[in-house]
Formats: C-alpha cells, structure tokens, sequence
C-alpha cells in the first residue's frame, strides 16, 4: 500500500526544516550581518526564491529560527515536568537535557567567536523580538528548575530554602561548567574529562548543594526578597 501524500501543511514545515538547519549553519559561519539569503539557499541545496517564498527577509527567517528552537526546547522542559517519576529523577532528567543543550550549542560555535558573539549579542539585542523571546527562554528555563525544587521541598526531599536562587546557581553552575571544558579543549589541554562522567559529577554537585539548602526562605521554596 502507498503511503498517504503528504499535506500541503506538512511540505512547507518540511521545507522549513531545511532552511532552519542551512540558515544556522550559516549564521554561525560568517555571522548574521554577513550571511546572504543566496547563502542560505545554496547550503539548503535549494534555490533563492524558494527560501523567499517561506520568508520576505533574513530578518524574518532568523526570528521565526530562533523561536521554533526555543518553542522545542520549552516543549521538552514540559515533557520533563509531566513524567511520572520522583522529583529527583525529574532534576536529573532536567539538568541533563540542559547539559545537552548547552554542550552541543558550545562545539558548534567553537573557533568563531566573532560570528556567535554577532548573533548572540548585538544582532538580538536590536531586535525587540528576539530580546523578548530570549528574556521569556530564560524566565522558563528558571521557573521549571525552581517549581522542581519547590516540589522537592513540599515532598520533604529538600529542607526549606530560597528556591529561586537555588535553580538560579545550579543553572550558572551548568553552564560554567560547559564552557570552562570547551575552553580547556581549545586551549589544549591534556586532562579532559568525557561529557558523560562531567554530567554525571556536576549533577550530584548540583543536587548536594540543593539537598543541603540556600538563602533563606518562607518555607515553600518561595524567596524572602525579591532577586
């Protein structure tokens, strides 16, 4: 039996997937100033006019690239929050995956500093959107983390404590960590550690610290003062 025709629908999100993928191997090539929507299409193996029919700018594309990566990442914090295990496997599961985020996003952008510190810095920062999206990406970032722990706190895992600062440091935490490998790898250092057993130590680190308490607090987790 043949398989069923795609959708219209279904063909143009293919599509964009393709230019998604070419358009932030581009960006993070030569910099968002730099890139050409002719680059773009070419990379995607597709031509200049096809990428404008999706997108009316480079502008545009880059916005709607930037929020679909960020809307998947949200997508799979909520699949973390809405399992059914305990809050200790919840955490692990969370600082996991924003392990993952952070150490693939480091190896892709290693040795072109200047075009990730282009599209990271003052190219978003223009943009009002985008500063929005980034503000929101962190804000949820943060209050997945912190809602885990105020659970933990509730369930009698945790001793009472300042929640909020508590998933602030571990996230900071996190993402030190990462960066401070990756720069070791580039300066080339000798003694590397494997992703595996890194994760695997900073995420017992992480949750001591937690197990062991903060600033403190009302109780639930909830700050005494504002941050």
């Amino acid at each position: 039996m043949l398989s069923p025709k795609p959708t219209r629908q279904e063909q143009r999100s293919s599509k964009k997937e393709i230019i998604f993928a070419a358009a932030l191997k581009v960006f993070l090539e030569k910099g968002y100033e730099e890139a050409r929507i002719i680059d773009i299409a070419e990379t995607a193996g597709i031509g200049k006019g096809t990428v404008y029919q999706y997108f009316s700018s480079k502008q545009e594309l880059f916005f709607e690239m930037f929020c679909e990566k960020m809307q998947q990442h949200t997508q799979r914090l909520k699949k973390i929050l809405d399992m059914d295990a305990s809050v200790e496997k919840k955490l692990r599961c969370y600082l996991a995956l924003e392990f993952e985020t952070t150490a693939c996003r480091v190896p892709a952008v290693e040795g072109n500093g200047a075009a990730v510190e282009t599209i990271m810095g003052v190219d978003l920062v223009k943009n009002e959107k985008i500063a929005g999206q980034i503000e929101q990406m962190f804000s949820d970032r943060l209050m997945f983390l912190q809602d885990l722990i105020q659970a933990g706190i509730r369930e009698g895992l945790f001793p009472a404590q300042d929640a909020r600062m508590s998933a602030l440091c571990a996230l900071g935490a996190l993402s030190a960590c990462v960066f401070f490998k990756y720069a070791q790898k580039r300066e080339g250092k000798n003694r590397q550690v494997s992703e595996e057993l890194l994760l695997s130590q900073l995420t017992d680190f992480i949750l001591a610290g937690i197990a062991k308490g903060s600033l403190p607090c009302n109780g639930e987790g909830e700050t005494l003062r504002k941050i």
